[in-house]
């Protein structure tokens, strides 16, 4: 999920997700027969290529009865391209629940994670993303009041199949200065 504030300075539209994800964690690059697609990458491996930060949620829409979701709700059907942020300025939640609190602090390295989330440390792939801006739930950063325990829908399909979407826990809320390239 993605906090109040954002300041994008670059965004790219060329991959599709198939999946149904929330925004705020990281893409990657990953083949399924034979065609690229851009999504959270459940074990990366030093050798995945994260490609920007999701800006939207990816969700089952009923094209011919709904409003264009992407215009009130910040969502998008699956297969279909969707911004993702490469430079910017963003607060996040998708924080992997195992960092180090005490390594997130402004200026700090941000690295992937497992299912898009991001880390302090190298150990799961060592491409940097961008640097904290906060320090790990600081109090002066915006985020949704109803937010509830910190989680990221990484899978799962609401609206049809699964009602029970899959959820992952995160570490909390921090802000983040995005800078793939």
């Amino acid at each position: 999920m993605l906090g109040f504030d954002q300041q994008v300075f670059d965004e790219r539209c060329d991959y599709v997700n198939p999946f149904q994800v929330e925004r705020g964690g990281i893409l990657s690059l990953e083949t399924l027969s034979g065609i690229q697609y851009a999504t959270y990458v459940a074990n990366p491996t030093q050798d995945t290529v994260p490609i920007g930060l999701m800006q939207h949620d990816q969700e089952e829409v009923d094209l011919y009865r709904a409003d264009a979701p992407w215009r009130n709700r910040r969502a998008y059907p699956e297969f279909t391209p969707y911004p993702y942020i490469i430079l910017g300025v963003v607060v996040t939640n998708a924080v992997h629940p195992h960092v180090d609190p005490a390594a997130i602090r402004p200026g700090a390295p941000a690295y992937l994670a497992p299912s898009g989330l991001i880390t302090a440390n190298t150990t799961f792939n060592s491409r940097r993303i961008g640097t904290f801006d906060s320090l790990l739930n600081d109090p002066t950063v915006r985020v949704p009041a109803n937010a509830g325990a910190s989680s990221l829908r990484v899978a799962g399909n609401e609206a049809i199949v699964d009602p029970q979407p899959a959820t992952i826990p995160t570490a909390g809320w921090v802000r983040i200065r995005i800078n793939i390239r």
